[in-house]
């Protein structure tokens, strides 16, 4: 598991290939993003998060709660087909929500599921081998086993349009 951070709360953790995963705190250290060489961030929040913003930085910026009664479902190919092409690009993408455990987390297991053709349990274990702490709430939990894997690969792939 590599750990790149200034603080112990500002980690953000490598979990594939320029893919890197984290907290607000680790989104919001300008230092920490410039020597990552992050391009890309997947920024997961409530509504009324406050939040900085980097330069030369490409968003996708998704609003959602976590809680289990909110629709992570919806968003998943979104940004499952944004992390694909920025890394495809040559891009470095972070995956954040405020505490890098279960709306990021969901997000980086779906695409796992995604690019590797993983079930729900093998993709959860692949991201915790990166990021530990990982842990969807019971909603995400829910609907990421329900998600069709090749559907969301043909998504991802764009051979389903939106």
């Amino acid at each position: 598991m590599e750990a790149y951070s200034d603080s112990f709360l500002t980690s953000l953790h490598r979990i594939d290939n320029n893919l890197y995963l984290g907290g607000i705190l680790g989104a919001s250290n300008s230092n920490l993003i410039s020597r990552l060489r992050i391009t890309s961030i997947v920024q997961i929040l409530s509504r009324d998060a406050l939040v900085k913003k980097h330069k030369n930085i490409r968003y996708l910026e998704i609003n959602i709660d976590d809680l289990p009664s909110a629709s992570i479902s919806r968003v998943i190919p979104d940004a499952v087909r944004f992390i694909h092409r920025e890394l495809n690009n040559g891009g470095v993408v972070l995956i954040h929500c405020a505490a890098g455990v279960s709306r990021s987390g969901s997000i980086a297991v779906a695409y796992f599921m995604a690019k590797y053709n993983l079930s729900y349990q093998a993709a959860l274990a692949r991201v915790r081998k990166g990021r530990g702490c990982v842990c969807p709430n019971a909603g995400f939990e829910r609907q990421l086993k329900a998600i069709d894997v090749m559907a969301l690969r043909n998504y991802m792939n764009g051979s389903i349009l939106s």
